[in-house]
């Protein structure tokens, strides 16, 4: 039922949704352009063009509900129908860590990541057919108790200045109407590490004409981070407190498909409070 409905999701998304999970563990499909070649040397003849098209791929899906159902013997069988440099195994599982039958070839994701990609790409796609399954979906997993998605979960957004700001005022303040899945925790990525995890105190609030609000007007923030503001300029602004501390921070570690180092999120992503107490590089956050 879960992988049926899952897959529903993937046809109606299509090749951007599933490029969008991929990017996750910065994999991504073959290129579904045509290469235009011309006067290419063949084996006894120099034809005057050449059309070619690697669109081949084979994604294979094995999802699961409940951490002791995974099958050394099965996960074996579906490894060895990967034969093109372009299959991918995909495993799906309720685990906050990566379990340890999986090989690092496999792409493993946990529920909630998984939930978290959908949820965020429907935000971004504007399609509310498939806005509707996912948050259907959603609901299935929830019913299920695959696992929680809320008290767990943690925001990471990049940015030293909004670091910084909820360091010394308790804020984060962002683009009005910024999307965001709930959740208990937020960390910041930035220099090339995550070191403080923050509470998220109460609801986001929408709409913040920053002069105007309790929560900001009785700190020198406008007078010493933004003197020019305009109350034209709303704002979604989050209450923070310091939760924890990390020491030593987690370092980014993170390369891009070519093995060159690269930022951990060029957007903002999910994480569980489990997997930042565990974790000493930003991979083990997937």
């Amino acid at each position: 039922m879960v992988t049926s409905a899952l897959l529903h999701i993937l046809k109606l998304g299509g090749e951007e949704l599933i490029n969008f999970i991929l990017d996750a563990r910065t994999q991504s499909l073959p290129s579904s352009e045509i290469a235009v070649l011309s006067q290419v040397k063949g084996k006894g003849s120099v034809p005057d063009a050449l059309l070619v098209a690697n669109y081949s791929f084979k994604l294979i899906i094995e999802s699961k509900i409940t951490k002791g159902s995974l099958n050394q013997a099965q996960y074996q069988s579906h490894l060895s129908q990967c034969t093109s440099p372009t299959d991918r195994l995909i495993y799906i599982t309720p685990h906050d860590t990566r379990p340890a039958m999986l090989a690092g070839n496999v792409l493993w994701y946990g529920w909630r990541e998984m939930m978290d990609l959908l949820e965020e790409y429907s935000s971004m796609d504007n399609n509310p057919v498939l806005e509707y399954l996912i948050g259907q979906f959603h609901i299935l997993l929830e019913n299920l108790n695959v696992c929680d998605f809320v008290n767990d979960r943690v925001i990471i957004v990049g940015g030293n200045w909004g670091e910084n700001i909820a360091l010394k005022y308790g804020l984060y303040i962002c683009q009005n109407h910024r999307f965001t899945l709930d959740a208990k925790f937020i960390a910041f990525a930035c220099k090339n590490r995550i070191k403080h995890i923050f509470e998220i105190v109460g609801t986001p609030k929408n709409d913040v004409i920053l002069s105007q609000d309790p929560l900001i007007t009785a700190t020198d923030y406008l007078t010493t981070c933004e003197p020019n503001y305009v109350v034209t300029d709303w704002r979604q602004v989050f209450q923070l407190k310091l939760f924890m501390e990390l020491d030593p921070a987690i370092i980014n570690d993170t390369v891009d498909k070519n093995g060159k180092r690269c930022a951990f999120i060029r957007r903002q992503t999910y994480t569980t409070l489990e997997k930042i107490e565990q974790a000493k590089f930003t991979s083990q956050l997937r």
